[in-house]
C-alpha cells in the first residue's frame, strides 16, 4: 500500500484552517481601511451667504484642521424649502447639520433616517418647534442655541455693573422655559429677574417704558416674536432716556447703543458644531448628547455710552477669562 512519504503526510487531505491566519489578516485590513474613510455628513443652508455661510466657514476649517475624519457636502433646500429625499439616500449620511430655521424645519422632516443637528436658532424657536429640551431625549435631534447661557449672562452683569441688582428683560409667550432658567441663574448671581411678557404686539412700547422704569440694566435675549428692528430702537431710546444700559446679544446691538453685547460669531458656532461631530465620529456613535449654549464667545463694549453713562468698563481680555468659568448649563 501506498504511504506518503515522511515529512509529507496528510499533505493530500484540505486544511482550510491553514489560511485562517490570512483570512484574519484581510478582514482587519478591510477594516482599517473603511474605519479611515471620511464620515459622510451634510450640511443645510437656509439660504446662501451672511451668517449662513459664515458658520460653514468655521466648521468646515475646524473639521479641515483635524485632518480627513469628516467629509461635508452642502445640500440645498428646492423652491417649496424641503430636502430631496433621493439626496440624502444616495449620500448616506451620517449627520444633518441644519443651519438657520429653514433648513431646521427641511431637515426634520427626515430625522428618523438622519439625526440632525441644529445652529443659528433662537431658544424659544427651537421650543415652539419641537418642543422643550426633556422631550427630546432619543438622540435624534440637538441644536447650538444662538443664546448665551444665562450663568453667563448674569455673571457678566454682575462683573459688569456690580452695583446692580434688577435685571429686566422682554419676553414673548414661548419664553417662560427660558423666564425660569434666567431667573435662577439671577439668584445664583445675587440678582433679581424682573420679566416683562409682550402679550400683545401692539403694546410691546408701553411694555418697554415700564420695563425701563423698573431695572437697574436690561438683558436684551434672542426672541425673535419680540424683539425686531422698532422694538430693538425703542428698547434702546427708553433705556437711555432713563440712563439704563443696556446688555445685548450681537455687536449690531453695540453699535445701535447698547453697552456692550456678549455673543457668539457664526465662525465660532460652525466650530463648536464641528467639535460635536468629531466627537461622536471618535466614538462612532452617531447620538446627539442634547441642546447646547455657546461654547465660544466675544465680548464687544460701547466706550463712548460708557463715558455718557459714567460707567467704568474692566479689562475685556481679564473679563473674558473671568466669564469662561460661567458654563454650568452648556448642555441640557
Amino acid at each position: 500500500m501506498w504511504q506518503p512519504a515522511a515529512g509529507t503526510r496528510g499533505c493530500g487531505r484540505p486544511r482550510p484552517w491553514r489560511w485562517l491566519p490570512v483570512l484574519v489578516l484581510l478582514w482587519l485590513a478591510a477594516a482599517a481601511v473603511s474605519a479611515a474613510e471620511p464620515v459622510p455628513v451634510a450640511v443645510v443652508l437656509s439660504k446662501a451667504g451672511g451668517i449662513h455661510t459664515e458658520t460653514l466657514v468655521g466648521l468646515r476649517r475646524r473639521l479641515e484642521a483635524a485632518g480627513d475624519t469628516v467629509r461635508l457636502r452642502v445640500l440645498a433646500l428646492d423652491e417649496a424649502g424641503r430636502l430631496s429625499r433621493a439626496a440624502l439616500v444616495r449620500g448616506r449620511f451620517r449627520l444633518l447639520v441644519a443651519v438657520g430655521s429653514r433648513a431646521t424645519q427641511a431637515a426634520l422632516q427626515h430625522r428618523r433616517e438622519v439625526p440632525v443637528l441644529s445652529v443659528l436658532m433662537p431658544e424659544v424657536a427651537v421650543a415652539a418647534l419641537v418642543g422643550p429640551p426633556d422631550r427630546q431625549d432619543d438622540g435624534r435631534f440637538g441644536v447650538i442655541y444662538l443664546d448665551q447661557p444665562p450663568d453667563r449672562q448674569m455673571a457678566f452683569i454682575r462683573r459688569l455693573l456690580p452695583g446692580a441688582r434688577t435685571v429686566g428683560v422682554l419676553l414673548g409667550r414661548q419664553g417662560q422655559a427660558k423666564r425660569r432658567r434666567l431667573a435662577q441663574a439671577a439668584r445664583r448671581h445675587g440678582l433679581e429677574l424682573r420679566a416683562a411678557v409682550v402679550e400683545d404686539p401692539a403694546r410691546t412700547a408701553a411694555v418697554i417704558q415700564d420695563l425701563a422704569s423698573g431695572s437697574d440694566v436690561i438683558l436684551a435675549v434672542y426672541d425673535p416674536v419680540v424683539i425686531n428692528a422698532r422694538s430693538a430702537r425703542w428698547l434702546l431710546v427708553s433705556a437711555y432716556q432713563k440712563q439704563i444700559p443696556v446688555i445685548g446679544f450681537s455687536r449690531a446691538f453695540v453699535r445701535a447703543g447698547a453697552l456692550a453685547s456678549l455673543y457668539s460669531s457664526p465662525r465660532l458656532v460652525g466650530r463648536q458644531a464641528a467639535e460635536i461631530i468629531l466627537d461622536m465620529a471618535a466614538r462612532g456613535r452617531w447620538h446627539l448628547r442634547g441642546h447646547y449654549y455657546p461654547r465660544y464667545f466675544s465680548v464687544e463694549f460701547n466706550r463712548r455710552l460708557a463715558r455718557a453713562l459714567r460707567i467704568r468698563l474692566p479689562d475685556e481680555e481679564q473679563l473674558s477669562r473671568h466669564m469662561e468659568g460661567y458654563v454650568p448649563d452648556a448642555v441640557l
